[in-house]
C-alpha cells in the first residue's frame, strides 16, 4: 500500500513538473523572452533558518529563495551591499549569516542555524 502511494506521489510529481516546464516555455515564448524564469541551483542550497523552521534555501541567478515552505523566502542579491557571518566557531556545528542591504534604512535578514559544515560552500557561492 506504501508503495503504491510512493509511486502515485513520484508520477505526481512528475506530471507536475512537466506542466510547469510547459507553462515557463509558453509563457517565456509568448512575450519574445522579455519576461524568464530562473531556476533554482540545487547543488548550491544549504539549510537554514531565515523564519521559525528549518528549510532549503537555493540560489538562483539573481536570488537566495525557499518557496517550498510557507512563508516563502526571496532575497534579491543586487539589493544586498554585505554579508556577515555570526558565531563561526569550529567547536559549534551552526553558524548565522546576516544579509546587510544597500538601503541602510531597511531592517537586516538573518538566517540562522547553518550547519558549520556548508560554510565553505557558501562563501564560494557568495564569491
Amino acid at each position: 500500500d506504501d508503495m503504491i502511494a510512493e509511486q502515485a506521489e513520484r508520477e505526481m510529481r512528475r506530471k507536475l513538473n512537466s506542466a510547469f516546464k510547459s507553462f515557463i516555455e509558453k509563457v517565456e515564448a509568448m512575450t519574445n523572452n522579455q519576461i524568464s524564469f530562473e531556476k533554482p541551483v540545487r547543488d548550491l542550497g544549504f539549510n537554514g533558518t531565515p523564519f521559525r523552521s528549518m528549510v532549503m534555501l537555493q540560489p538562483t541567478t539573481s536570488c537566495l529563495i525557499n518557496i517550498t515552505e510557507m512563508p516563502p523566502f526571496i532575497l534579491t542579491l543586487d539589493q544586498i551591499e554585505l554579508v556577515h557571518f555570526e558565531r563561526v566557531s569550529f567547536h559549534l556545528k551552526n553558524f548565522d549569516m546576516v544579509f546587510i542591504f544597500k538601503d541602510y534604512t531597511k531592517k537586516v535578514v538573518m538566517i540562522t542555524s547553518i550547519p558549520m559544515n556548508q560554510l565553505d560552500q557558501i562563501k564560494e557561492w557568495l564569491k
